[in-house]
């Protein structure tokens, strides 16, 4: 909210803030023009990678929900890209909305000089307010009560604007908390006031909030002493400067800089005194409104001074005001407010602009960059999986190839004893009952298709279930691995439950046994072979003729039996091994799929933080030369030409230090360096290389 009225009254309307405020104005012009141009191709990129990510999981949604006719099993890839999208959403990398609103925010500041006023609930903010314009003093709380709930912006002619913000470190204040973080934005300086009576860790641990977005940063001491009756008064003009420089004063400071080493990462924050109720007061003399308040409201009275003598007095004793004001130490934050706009306004509008801009793209890359750390991970694990996969599928297959030889082997033998029986039973019996007989012992003792068949479907579960056990490993060693690399890195690729048949398609077909069943016929034609030959000689006697008989048929028909075991075994085994390499081919391919699809979504990620880390430092590059330009009192033109030639390196930690490594350039002082240093809340150095 902005409020227009009179600030003729306001202590901040001094005529010399204009001509300041006039000169950083172009400054605030440039640099918002250098900010809308780093981050147009910035939203292009977010708007690409965002779009791309939406594209291609709605692509890979449909396409599996085409291939089985419905989503029944999630797939490797979209679950990939679906997580990585997940993340960046929850981590608000690809908001374009909100790279919109930081623009916005930032254009805001323009032709400003923005003061915005923080501090936990009743520390007395709405108190200075009043004080500083003139106005507001109904906006006062009683301590009973949160007063301000929304930031509200005041604008002086001379280009002062202030931002009133909600009260911190509420009970049951996170939304007002989340209300006073917007103004942040567009702070060129924050004033943060506390009470002497306590210091409350959760307002420091607010003000790391603020360290994160390196925003310079005042703390107004308010002194808190009763002055509600005239006696008081005499007392206070007594002990002033013992209760706003003394050891209790010096005690209390050492307290706010331990607490800022830990929360804000430096003890160089400027802290300064000041007793506010006793400068609200002295402007009695010059606010008659205030005055009249005062005589009719009982309410506001109690809030401020419940004593009608003294406020009296203090209407009508110029000379009382001026001492009550000079005491309250008001006008150290005044000159230091002053000293600011004048002497570092066009420092401290390039921070608002340019460091920080630069510093709120900061999470965005390392989001990104995280995701892309997970691809290459993940890339490097897949691959990793995929050889150990390979390995141990094939001796898989290996296992299943030496199974087969084994049960082959003993299929065969089986049909091999039954030779002799067969040959004694059988040595002079016709063509006709010899093949019947031959016939049964095939399919009714020895049951060799059966048995083969048994053998196919045995070893096909066998080399299925071996499959997934492997996949199953390999998969749950994938999640541990790159969970342990991403705390909600998910990867569901060959998981518990991964159906193996889907990606092998027609594994029943590996062995097509029934192409290798010994046919009826071409064994009996085998005997009938080694018969013909017996009963073409002639032989001294039936015993003789039987025993020559027999042996031939059992020398000549275990040898065709073993030929034929061998040739079939060899054509098994051969497609056995062919649809095992077409398996793991099919396997590997899946996973080369993945890697593909992690590939790509590994060159979206890199084009977008390319681009935005790009924008970071061309932005942190050009606050470098306007610290350069402040430091040497110089006003060198702010571009990329200028960067480049100027500035070698740079090395940032945001509000810890600022490593500025010059070309061909005289380093500025050492006190320049240190006021930029202490106003900017922020090592600055600038080094040389040669």
């Amino acid at each position: 909210m902005n409020n227009q009225s009179d600030w003729s009254k306001s202590l901040l309307n001094n005529p010399r803030y204009a001509k300041a405020i006039a000169a950083t104005t172009q400054i605030a012009q440039e640099d918002y023009s250098l900010v809308e141009q780093e981050l147009r191709p910035v939203e292009d990129a977010l708007r690409e990678l965002k779009e791309s990510l939406e594209s291609r999981l709605s692509q890979m949604e449909m396409a599996s929900i085409s291939k089985r006719g419905g989503k029944t099993q999630q797939d490797t890839k979209s679950d990939q890209l679906a997580d990585i999208y997940k993340r960046l959403t929850e981590e608000k990398a690809t908001d374009i909305q909100q790279l919109r609103e930081i623009l916005r925010a930032k254009k805001r500041t323009v032709g400003h000089f923005t003061l915005v006023m923080m501090g936990r609930t009743k520390a007395g903010k709405s108190t200075l307010f009043a004080t500083l314009l003139g106005h507001g003093y109904e906006g006062i709380g009683t301590g009973g009560q949160r007063t301000t709930r929304k930031n509200k912006s005041y604008d002086l002619d001379n280009g002062i604007r202030l931002i009133d913000t909600p009260g911190i470190a509420a009970v049951g204040g996170e939304a007002d908390e989340a209300e006073a973080l917007k103004a942040v934005a567009e702070a060129d300086l924050i004033c943060y006031v506390m009470t002497d009576d306590s210091i409350q860790v959760a307002e420091f641990e607010f003000l790391s909030k603020l360290k994160q977005q390196t925003k310079p940063l005042v703390i107004l001491l308010n002194v808190q002493h009763n002055l509600q009756d005239k006696r008081r008064l005499p007392r206070f003009f007594k002990n002033a400067d013992e209760m706003l420089t003394g050891q209790d004063i010096i005690d209390h400071k050492e307290r706010i800089f331990r607490y800022a080493r830990e929360h804000y990462q430096n003890d160089s924050i400027t802290v300064i005194p000041v007793m506010l109720l006793a400068a609200q007061l002295s402007r009695l003399r010059d606010d008659p409104e205030l005055f009249q308040q005062l005589c009719n409201d009982p309410e506001l009275r109690q809030r401020l001074c419940n004593d009608l003598e003294l406020l009296h007095r203090l209407y009508n004793d110029p000379e009382l005001c001026q001492q009550l004001y000079k005491a309250s130490r008001m006008q150290d934050f005044l000159d230091w407010i002053s000293n600011a706009v004048e002497n570092y306004g066009g420092l401290l509008v390039s921070q608002t602009l340019l460091g920080e801009t630069g510093v709120l793209l900061t999470p965005r890359i390392k989001t990104i960059q995280q995701e892309i750390n997970t691809c290459q991970e993940s890339s490097k694990l897949l691959a990793q999986k995929k050889r150990e996969l390979t390995s141990k599928l094939r001796k898989v297959g290996q296992d299943g190839m030496k199974r087969l030889e084994i049960e082959m082997q003993e299929i065969f033998q089986d049909l091999s004893s039954r030779v002799p029986n067969f040959a004694r039973n059988n040595w002079d019996q016709s063509s006709s009952i010899q093949q019947n007989a031959w016939k049964q012992i095939i399919d009714g003792e020895v049951k060799l298709k059966e048995r083969i068949e048994n053998m196919s479907a045995l070893l096909e579960t066998e080399y299925l279930q071996r499959n997934q056990e492997v996949l199953d490993e390999i998969s749950k060693d994938f999640q541990f691995s790159s969970k342990s690399r991403h705390q909600d890195f998910h990867f569901s690729g060959a998981d518990a439950g991964f159906d193996f048949r889907s990606i092998l398609d027609g594994v029943g077909k590996i062995l097509a046994f029934a192409a290798f069943i010994p046919g009826v016929n071409v064994l009996a034609a085998v005997v009938g072979g080694v018969l013909m030959g017996i009963f073409g000689g002639f032989l001294p006697s039936k015993n003789e003729r039987m025993r020559e008989a027999c042996n031939k048929i059992e020398r000549e028909l275990k040898q065709k039996i073993e030929s034929q075991r061998r040739d079939y075994t060899k054509n098994v085994i051969q497609g056995w091994g062919q649809a095992c390499t077409e398996n793991e081919g099919k396997i590997n391919q899946h996973f080369l799929d993945v890697e593909k699809e992690i590939n790509y979504v590994f060159s979206l990620l890199q084009k977008s933080t390319d681009s935005i880390t790009k924008a970071r430092n061309h932005l942190t590059g050009f606050f470098a030369l306007r610290i350069f330009y402040w430091c040497k009192n110089q006003n060198g033109k702010v571009n990329r030409s200028t960067l480049i030639s100027t500035i070698i390196r740079l090395t940032r930690d945001p509000g810890k230090f600022f490593d500025i490594y010059l070309k061909n350039q005289t380093i500025p002082s050492i006190e320049a360096q240190r006021k930029s240093s202490h106003m900017l809340d922020e090592a600055i150095s600038f080094r040389t290389i040669k």
